[in-house]
């Protein structure tokens, strides 16, 4: 068996040596930190109340358009107008 320069040490590590290669194994640098505004261009949530009855045709392809954007979330909740009407489904 072939040994390294390693086992040929004749004495230790300073403490301070052992420490640090303990502690920082695996240690990778510090990632920045986000851009607050970046994200939010990237994924944005907006709460908003449509009426999307007929003759909302450019409405209703903007909301297509942005459905299909990768980091768009939509969510659908259909509310009755009045007491006696029933919600979409």
């Amino acid at each position: 068996m072939k040994l390294t320069a390693r086992a040929q040490r004749l004495s230790r590590d300073p403490l301070g040596t052992v420490w640090r290669r303990r502690f920082n194994l695996g240690a990778v640098p510090p990632r920045p930190k986000s851009d607050v505004a970046a994200q939010l261009a990237s994924s944005p949530i907006v709460a908003v109340a449509l009426d999307i009855g007929e003759g909302a045709g450019a409405l209703n392809d903007t909301i297509r358009v942005t459905a299909e954007r990768g980091a768009a979330r939509l969510r659908q909740r259909a509310e009755a107008q009045s007491p006696g009407d029933r919600p979409y489904p």
